[in-house]
């Protein structure tokens, strides 16, 4: 099977492909993800050198732009998906609950971790990685609510 074969497979099943500024594949695939999502990224996998030619190839005509994670993140909460994401934050080091509301039910797996919701998640997606970080801090410490974000400057 040939790269332009697999590529137009991704979309029906929900995949979207990105090529990230070091030039390495992102994936963005429904979650949990179904048997045919996890064969069509088999295929990827195999040919990994094959996929990322023909999305180079085309970058000129039509970029590809990484996915953004409170975009990720607000597709997983709305009203289409399940109600909560679990993500490993590269900025944080840890992974992090997001979930619609306070009361939404998460698995067993996942309760343990420091849990933002979409409120949370409106107030901080305009701050930085600072701010992130002191939230992720404040309420793995205190267990509380951001209820606002405010910069300060020295």
């Amino acid at each position: 099977m040939i790269a332009a074969e697999i590529l137009d497979r991704l979309p029906a099943l929900g995949i979207r492909l990105a090529v990230t500024s070091a030039g390495a594949l992102e994936a963005d695939v429904p979650n949990p993800p179904s048997p045919a999502v996890e064969e069509a990224l088999s295929l990827v996998r195999a040919h990994r050198g094959e996929v990322l030619a023909a999305l180079r190839a085309v970058r000129p005509l039509a970029p590809v732009v990484p996915f953004h994670p409170v975009a990720r993140i607000r597709q997983a909460l709305g009203p289409n998906g399940r109600g909560w994401v679990a993500i490993r934050s590269r900025v944080l080091g840890e992974t992090v609950l997001w979930t619609r509301d306070a009361e939404t039910a998460v698995p067993f797996h996942v309760a343990g971790l420091v849990r933002f919701t979409w409120g949370e998640l409106d107030i901080l997606a305009d701050g930085d990685a600072e701010a992130l970080r002191a939230a992720f801090l404040a309420k793995k410490a205190l267990d509380g609510t951001v209820t606002a974000f405010r910069r300060t400057t020295p």
